[in-house]
């Protein structure tokens, strides 16, 4: 039996913004860019959310008005993420 090894196409923010301009992918799909690429990603769970909050109070109390904490806003890194 012969092996198949699939080749992979990655992208980058550009390629990725035109998808989106496009409508490729319906508005409720949760999508991500990750080392160039999309990743479907699992919806927030009610344990996830809930540890979220916390971290987050901590993280904005210990920092006391020095730093802005932000959670889920999108986050560029690099061309590929």
């Amino acid at each position: 039996m012969a092996t198949v090894n699939p080749t992979k196409h990655l992208t980058n923010l550009d390629e990725w913004r035109r998808l989106g301009e496009a409508n490729i992918f319906p508005p409720e799909s949760r999508i991500e860019l990750i080392n160039g690429e999309l990743l479907e990603m699992s919806p927030i769970g009610f344990n996830y959310a809930g540890h979220l909050k916390r971290i987050t109070n901590i993280f904005a109390t210990s920092t006391a008005s020095k730093a802005i904490v932000s959670v889920q806003d999108p986050l560029q890194l690099g061309e590929l993420s």
